[in-house]
């Protein structure tokens, strides 16, 4: 389209006719806006009610003050053309009509034009919160021209590529839209054709977003360095990354890098690193796998030992405090003077005599899979019993042993608190041996008493022969309470003679002269020939014959096979009965002796009364002879079985336990 020049004065086209140009005073304004868009603004003077065709056509009947139409250009009344009329404060010129006021006409001519393609001269313009999931909105279609005038139609596009039903003025971000260039199409389209015209652009944001946790690597001993990823993320604009180091999920002071090196406040505990992701929109945490660093045991709190002091009394250590990962596990060594106390390896010791004065301690040894430590404990100053001890006193011939062990059974040097002397007897004389108690009133006392061991036989590899090994002794393992200056008749058999036959061993005999204990009778040793004992159960002796159905017996016991033990008959003493235990069977022929009875009333576990071995087979476990062999003295043992003649058997035992001290 071309452009209009215009002078006012000749062209005839214009929106106000030349009789109102006449009238004007001032030069018609010509305002011009591409394209062809043409106003003409003219200051109009006239007179209220006037009729003079010489000003505007219609001005005369128009109210001065109000806006209205005006009533057509004339000239220009046709397509194209427009016309207001606003009426403004007249400048008062000399001469020039009335002082109320005049007009100016504002006239618009639009001059026809051929159609053509759309024209966008102003870009589309989006707007709205760039965080994904906000909605963007087409906030400025742009400005198009073309005639016909264009229909607009939209799509939202990805870095340029269509988004799938985004077609109108607004639009949601999706997780897709993250870091990515959004912009909208606006399409113009006429009966010429189609123009496009893109917006502005909007890159999508968002907070970070942790999709892979951090992972923590390095040595787990405490003193190593461990080291942390940052994990995998997403956001727009890519996050940056801090970190915290955390201990049971509280921060660490000053742990605050990639790097942190576990100290000895770590070990065992669980150790994390939370790492932060942060952009312009926001930050998040995510927090690592966990380390629990590992250390050697370290005492932080010294074993404590308690108890009381007096020599006898049980000692006990705690643990103290420890740390390590994994937990550490614990061993005791009780010290003497910083010495080791063989043997005193549990968290409890017996003190003994030999402790008195002087310092006792533990040392605590914890131990894991990354190595040891050790702790020693406090002192204790074990100090003699003042409370009288408990005594015997023997008359007549005896052998005998004092032995002294404590509440474990642990043989010491004297007497000591909760511990027990033991009185162990291996012969008397012939006559009657006394022990009398002449210590405070119900004391209680332990004893074993056993027999004479039967004494083995000739022939004992020949069929038919019946005399094997010999049998040992009964034994009687019981307890009771005594009284103050009580005396006791005691006795220790002796084992049997060797001989072609086989002999039996002699009783032997712990017998209260008075007070509720009337009598213990120990059981005696013997072969097949001996069938009763006289007084407890007797040992089984050694026997075979050609069917082989004769075992040993135990006096009026029951039969049982020559490998073992059984129950002795019941004795009798003085009318009262008491039951023993048979000692091992004697071996017949070629067969191995019996096994006795153990027992720790000495403080030690011990076999007794053990069966004497057939020929060329061992004895019993218990004392008993091999053959060619006696039987153990002071075990009760039998005598072993010879071809020509057998061994002895031998002498019993009377064990007696009491307390040390009341």
């Amino acid at each position: 389209m071309s452009n209009f020049f215009f002078k006012p004065k000749t062209n005839k086209h214009l929106c106000c006719p030349p009789p109102i140009e006449k009238a004007n005073i001032n030069s018609p304004l010509l305002i011009y806006k591409f394209p062809c868009k043409i106003k003409l603004a003219m200051k109009i003077r006239s007179a209220v009610g006037s009729s003079n065709h010489n000003q505007c056509y219609t001005v005369a009947n128009q109210t001065l003050n109000a806006y209205g139409k005006w009533a057509g250009c004339p000239g220009g009344s046709g397509p194209g053309y427009s016309s207001t009329m606003r009426f403004v404060p007249y400048d008062n010129g000399s001469g020039l009509g009335p002082s109320i006021g005049g007009a100016i006409c504002n006239c618009v001519y639009q001059a026809p034009q051929p159609p053509y393609l759309p024209v966008n001269i102003e870009a589309p313009i989006i707007s709205g919160n760039t965080l994904y999931g906000s909605t963007l909105t087409l906030t400025g279609e742009g400005i198009w021209l073309g005639n016909p005038p264009p229909t607009l139609t939209f799509q939202w596009l990805r870095n340029g590529v269509v988004i799938g039903g985004a077609t109108s003025i607004t639009y949601v971000t999706q997780l897709a839209d993250v870091g990515q260039q959004i912009t909208c199409r606006v399409r113009g389209t006429n009966s010429v054709g189609s123009v496009s015209a893109i917006s502005n652009v909007i890159t999508v944001t968002s907070l970070p977003s942790n999709t892979i946790a951090p992972v923590i690597s390095g040595n787990p001993v405490v003193g190593s360095t461990l080291t942390t990823t940052n994990g995998t993320w997403t956001g727009f604009p890519t996050p940056t990354f801090t970190y915290q180091w955390l201990r049971n999920g509280l921060v660490i002071g000053g742990a605050t890098s990639i790097t942190y090196i576990t100290q000895v406040a770590d070990v065992g505990q669980q150790i994390t690193c939370r790492v932060t992701g942060t952009n312009i929109v926001g930050s998040v945490n995510a927090i690592s796998n966990v380390i629990t660093p590992t250390g050697a045991p370290v005492n932080t709190t010294l074993p404590s030992i308690s108890g009381s002091p007096l020599v006898g009394s049980t000692l006990t250590t705690t643990n103290g405090t420890w740390i390590g990962f994994p937990s550490p596990t614990f061993t005791y060594q009780w010290l003497r003077n910083g010495l080791v106390i063989v043997g005193a390896t549990i968290i409890t010791y017996v003190t003994r005599v030999a402790d008195v004065g002087q310092q006792i301690t533990c040392r605590v040894r914890g131990t894991n899979i990354i190595g040891f430590s050790e702790a020693v404990s406090n002192i204790i100053i074990p100090q003699n019993v003042t409370t009288p001890s408990q005594t015997v006193t023997f008359t007549g011939t005896v052998n005998f042993e004092t032995i002294y062990v404590n509440s474990l059974n642990q043989v010491d040097t004297g007497p000591v608190l909760n511990g027990f002397t033991i009185y162990r007897v291996t012969s008397t004389s012939l006559g009657t041996t006394y022990l009398i108690n002449s210590n405070l009133p119900s004391t209680p006392i332990s004893f074993l008493i056993v027999g004479g061991g039967g004494s083995g036989g000739a022939g004992g590899a020949v069929e038919g022969i019946i005399n094997g090994a010999g049998g040992a002794g009964g034994l009687i393992d019981s307890s009771g309470t005594t009284n103050s200056n009580t005396t006791y008749s005691i006795y220790v058999g002796t084992g049997g003679v060797a001989s072609t036959t086989g002999a039996n061993g002699e009783d032997s005999l712990l017998q209260l002269t008075s007070g509720t204990l009337t009598a213990i009778g120990g059981g005696r040793g013997g072969n097949i020939t001996n069938l009763n004992g006289l007084s407890g159960g007797s040992g089984g002796g050694g026997a075979y014959n050609a069917n082989g159905d004769i075992n040993g017996l135990g006096g009026n016991g029951t039969i049982g096979p020559p490998r073992q033990g059984f129950s002795g008959a019941d004795g009798l003493v003085n009318n009262v009965v008491f039951s023993g235990s048979g000692g091992g069977a004697g071996g017949a022929a070629s067969v191995n002796g019996g096994v006795g009875l153990s027992s720790t009333i000495t403080g030690q576990s011990t076999f007794y009364a053990g069966g004497g071995g057939g020929l060329n087979r061992s004895g019993g476990t218990g004392g008993g002879g091999n053959s060619g062999t006696s039987g153990t003295n002071g075990l009760g043992g039998g005598g072993g079985g010879g071809a020509s003649s057998g061994t002895s058997g031998g002498s019993g035992i009377v064990i007696l336990r009491i307390s040390s001290f009341v």
